[in-house]
């Protein structure tokens, strides 16, 4: 879900790892991308500013700047279960499911 809306998703598309050294890394529509992130414990999340990304033409690109705005605009994160509930200033922005 992204936006409130559900976004289906075929492969390995839009897809976003967090590491345990405060490194994410991700595919969205056709375009790698990668940079930092901070979390509290309180579920706070900082994206941080410096994210890189290939810079390929594709079909869903209006759908991967949206995804990435998400990304880079959260402030906190909450988990249920293999469920990453990505929020902006209280606001869900998108659910994402571990694989």
């Amino acid at each position: 879900q992204l936006n409130g809306r559900a976004v289906p998703v075929e492969g390995d598309l839009f897809t976003v790892v967090f590491g345990e050294d405060g490194r994410l890394s991700g595919l969205g529509a056709c375009n790698r991308f990668m940079g930092s992130y901070q979390t509290t414990e309180t579920g706070g999340l900082t994206v941080g500013q410096n994210m890189a990304s290939t810079r390929m033409f594709c079909p869903d690109l209006d759908r991967e700047q949206a995804f990435g705005d998400v990304l880079s605009g959260a402030t906190h994160y909450e988990v249920d279960g293999d469920m990453l509930m990505l929020l902006t200033d209280g606001e869900l922005r998108a659910v994402l499911q571990a694989r």
